[in-house]
């Protein structure tokens, strides 16, 4: 009997799901990349979802990793992303985000009471990635996976663990919303330019908004993102099920891509 094989190391990750304010350099993506050759990892590029203007600051990244595309994958986030990557360097393999894959993370939903819906829809549970349909098509145009969280209602563990294809779980803070708007910027200037990401400084890094209402786990804003934190409770619970399914954890902080 062979002994089994030592585990892979984690992928090194740069970059940003929610905003391209915030994607590293290409000097950082170059120095990533070499020390993910120096570590033998795999380099993982997150991208944010992007307007026009914001793909000309993808795509000298994606430059970067020329080098090294058999060792690299993009983490995507926006289907014109995909699509640019797909046409520009189509042997670079693709993971659909948790922005791409789509989920209901309403926290609201674990107040809702169960018995008298008589029967709790699926879909709750569910996700772009638990679809045949979806995953056929993302797997013509590169994607090879799929991130997801784990909603505060919790998620049907079947469905997600028949994908058939390599998943990543993010734990332990969870995006519940996204939007264009910063919520960082300065209130009197004008939205349009919020929404076009110009006159940043970032200050969404400075610190977060602290939010209340319905639903377990600590929330807060953070530039265009609203996050949950989840319970230790259902933290440990997703943990566990992630470890029986195989399934590849990833600990997020606040930023919610790092």
């Amino acid at each position: 009997m062979t002994a089994d094989a030592p585990p892979a190391p984690a992928p090194l990750r740069i970059g940003s799901s929610l905003c391209a304010r915030r994607l590293p350099t290409g000097a950082e993506v170059h120095a990533a990349a070499e020390e993910a050759e120096r570590t033998d990892r795999v380099l993982e590029l997150v991208t944010p979802p992007a307007h026009a203007r914001e793909l000309d600051r993808i795509l000298p990244l994606l430059a970067v990793l020329t080098p090294c595309l058999d060792r690299s994958v993009a983490v995507v986030n926006d289907l014109g992303v995909l699509q640019m990557i797909r046409e520009e360097y189509p042997s670079l393999p693709m993971v659909a985000g948790r922005l791409l894959n789509h989920q209901m993370k309403d926290p609201r939903l674990v107040e809702v009471d169960r018995s008298r819906l008589g029967r709790w829809p699926p879909g709750w549970e569910l996700g772009s990635a638990t679809s045949p349909r979806w995953r056929a098509r993302m797997g013509e145009l590169g994607v090879v996976g799929a991130e997801l969280d784990w909603p505060a209602h919790g998620l049907d563990q079947g469905a997600w663990a028949a994908t058939g294809i390599p998943l990543t779980l993010h734990l332990p803070w969870v995006v519940v919303a996204w939007g264009r708007t910063c919520v960082a910027r300065d209130p009197r200037g004008p939205v349009d330019r919020a929404i076009r990401g110009e006159d940043c400084d970032r200050g969404c890094l400075d610190g977060d908004l602290e939010l209340r209402g319905h639903g377990p786990g600590r929330r807060i804003r953070r530039g265009t993102a609203e996050l949950l934190r989840l319970p230790d409770a259902t933290h440990a619970r997703a943990r566990r099920w992630a470890a029986r399914a195989g399934i590849r954890v990833h600990w997020n902080d606040p930023e919610g891509a790092a």
